[in-house]
């Protein structure tokens, strides 16, 4: 998503009289750099043909909303500023995945405000 965004940012400053467009083979490669598997990006590129056609070029504002950010499980969506993408990361902890997001203040869940207590620390 990012690297979508910021070819459309980077589209933006040049002033191009044509639209921004993006191939199948700069879908793949986004696609590779997230870690997708080469059999996943050939089942991608054969859909891509199928749906598009063959040599097709899409509009990257419609691959992505780039006004709003959003991540989402089976069981929980969150949706971010997409810029404070910064405040978001993963973590393996004790084998089990997290997303965690910082949250220096204005925390509230259900229209309540939450308080974090201190960490503490043992003396020992």
């Amino acid at each position: 998503r990012d690297q979508i965004c910021n070819m459309i940012s980077e589209y933006e400053k040049t002033k191009e009289p044509d639209p921004l467009v993006i191939s199948k083979l700069e879908v793949r490669s986004v696609l590779n750099s997230c870690g997708v598997s080469s059999e996943k990006l050939d089942v991608f590129e054969k859909k891509f043909d199928e749906e598009f056609g063959a040599g097709a070029e899409l509009s990257p504002g419609n691959l992505i909303e780039s006004k709003q950010l959003e991540l989402r499980t089976p069981d929980v969506v969150i949706k971010v500023n997409p810029e404070r993408s910064d405040l978001v990361e993963t973590r393996i902890i004790d084998g089990l995945r997290y997303v965690m997001i910082r949250a220096d203040q204005g925390v509230e869940f259900n229209g309540l405000n939450l308080i974090f207590q201190k960490e503490t620390t043992d003396a020992t």
